[in-house]
């Protein structure tokens, strides 16, 4: 939607590879027709940077130099997926952008002028006229560096959910002064210099023996390892701690090493620590489970699907059961 406007009002001329997600045709294209700005969602990038992949080793010379910018949001973007679409695909003024259909197009968003390692790892700053605030579980202001709900407010809030009073009003709040604000459901931080991080949702937030465990954080740390493409963590229901991280794991065609179960748990228990290394590790497309992981047509991952899988896959001991740390 962003970036259609955003052409639409300057007299850009848009590019529409196809009908529908076609990787071929979006190589193709940005290729022929010289396109200086690509946007999609992480999926959508994979699947380019696989299409990419897969011509280089056939010998095809590919020329993307034209490549400037453009936008990837939707949902969160891996670290090291944005690190190799701004080395591989030339997007060296690529921005990441974070709103909601609740509030379009979007409340932050980089710039090309940020610091690189603001544009990897935040969503950025608060765009112009529009408020922004993240809040405890009693709707207290937290302080900076602290998580809790990331709370929108301003023009772009819409006027609420179609004939559904009960859910609009459980989503969108007045405080004191009047001023509503759309409960996004997402866990944030925000640092000193006003640069807002995702990191997750607040239902998927994991809550083991009483430490709050953050997965997004986990899949980025997961998908920074050359072997991994995609990683989705869920919270796994346990006996002794409540809950546990289950860790599902898409891994990265034609890698030189197939990892095992062990070695994924080991890059997260070195990368971060040993309570957020996984408990329950499972390969998509291994085992009996899917062959890709659940999403929805804008590609972002259906955690509530991923952990009901979890739960049953678990429950069959499926999936390598590690004994957690203390």
């Amino acid at each position: 939607m962003l970036g259609n406007l955003a052409f639409w009002t300057h007299g850009a001329c848009i590019v529409y590879p196809s009908e529908i997600f076609d990787p071929e045709a979006i190589v193709d294209a940005v290729v022929e027709e010289k396109c200086t700005a690509l946007h999609g969602v992480p999926t959508h990038f994979l699947g380019v940077l696989s299409e990419v992949e897969k011509r280089k080793k056939a010998g095809v010379g590919l020329d993307f130099s034209s490549l400037r910018t453009g936008i990837a949001a939707g949902t969160s973007i891996p670290i090291d997926l944005m690190k190799t679409l701004v080395n591989d695909l030339n997007l060296r003024e690529l921005t990441v952008a974070y709103g909601m259909t609740e509030t379009s197009p979007v409340s932050f968003q980089t710039t090309p002028a940020d610091p690189l390692i603001k544009r990897v790892e935040t969503v950025g700053k608060i765009h112009p006229y529009v408020k922004a605030k993240i809040i405890d579980q009693e709707g207290n202001v937290v302080p900076v560096n602290t998580p809790g709900e990331l709370l929108v407010a301003g023009y772009l809030l819409q006027k609420g959910y179609w004939q559904d009073e009960v859910h609009t009003q459980q989503a969108m709040k007045k405080d004191e002064k009047g001023t509503l604000w759309m409960h996004t459901g997402d866990e944030a931080v925000m640092d000193e210099e006003g640069y807002v991080r995702i990191v997750g949702r607040v239902k998927d937030l994991i809550i083991r023996g009483g430490e709050n465990l953050f997965p997004v954080q986990v899949e980025n740390t997961l998908t920074a390892h050359h072997s991994i493409r995609e990683a989705a963590v869920v919270a796994v229901p346990d006996p002794k701690y409540g809950e546990v991280v289950g860790a599902w794991i898409v891994r990265e065609p034609g890698a030189e090493f197939e990892l095992s179960r062990k070695e994924v748990r080991d890059v997260v228990w070195r990368g971060m620590n040993p309570q957020n290394a996984p408990t329950w590790v499972w390969f998509v497309d291994g085992d009996g489970t899917p062959e890709e992981l659940p999403k929805t047509a804008s590609g972002k991952v259906q955690k509530h699907v991923l952990r009901r899988w979890s739960k049953e896959l678990a429950e069959r001991q499926v999936g390598e059961y590690f004994s957690s740390p203390a």
